[in-house]
């Protein structure tokens, strides 16, 4: 807000921000709404660095709907405006490494050419990962995936018990069934075992 000659308070109209008002919505829920919002907040950050970097303010209506019209290319695959973004980014983040680099050359003291140096290497290392993200969204990486082959047939557990289900379509899930031997397929005689009674034997006479 500033004051014009006559010392009448007038509005900077740049950064005010109009809306309609929602009928289904409360002012305060509004406001809330506008000021939590991503595209809103990051474009308050932006026109603030634009002003001390360019000396020159932006209107804050059209600084938003820059961004919103960012955002929908973006949310509609069109991915330009980011790819632009990448590239003059590691732009200069290059050119910040060469000229910390440069001033570490310069430096009259070990303490002063390290500290240039560290940030040096700092803007080169986000500079190749510009390039790096701006590579994938270019060529994305391509995932091979390999399925784990567990078992020759199809599993099913019913009751604690496992059901194999073989190639010939036999299934082996009888347990409680009788066993058979392998060898002239004999089955097992599972009558009640017939007791056996002890048979004392006579106790010779032992000679002295």
């Amino acid at each position: 807000m500033t004051t014009n000659k006559k010392g009448v308070a007038e509005i900077n109209k740049k950064n005010t921000l109009s809306l309609e008002q929602d009928t289904g919505k409360t002012k305060d829920r509004q406001l809330a709404e506008v000021v939590l919002s991503p595209i809103n907040i990051n474009t308050v950050t932006a026109t603030t660095y634009v002003k001390s970097s360019i000396g020159h303010e932006v209107s804050m209506t059209d600084a938003i709907g820059v961004m919103t019209e960012k955002v929908a290319e973006i949310n509609n695959g069109n991915l330009k405006s980011l790819e632009a973004t990448l590239t003059a980014q590691a732009t200069s983040l290059d050119t910040i490494f060469n000229s910390l680099a440069m001033k570490s050359r310069g430096s009259d003291s070990m303490s002063k050419m390290e500290s240039y140096l560290r940030l040096a290497l700092k803007a080169q290392a986000q500079c190749i990962r510009s390039i790096e993200v701006l590579a994938n969204i270019k060529n994305p990486p391509i995932v091979y995936a390999k399925q784990a082959n567990i078992a020759n047939g199809n599993q099913q557990v019913n009751n604690g018990t496992m059901a194999t289900s073989t190639h010939a379509g036999k299934t082996i899930n009888q347990p409680n069934e009788l066993l058979e031997a392998n060898n002239g397929s004999q089955t097992m005689d599972t009558s009640t075992a017939k007791s056996t009674k002890r048979k004392d034997k006579e106790m010779a006479a032992v000679e002295k």
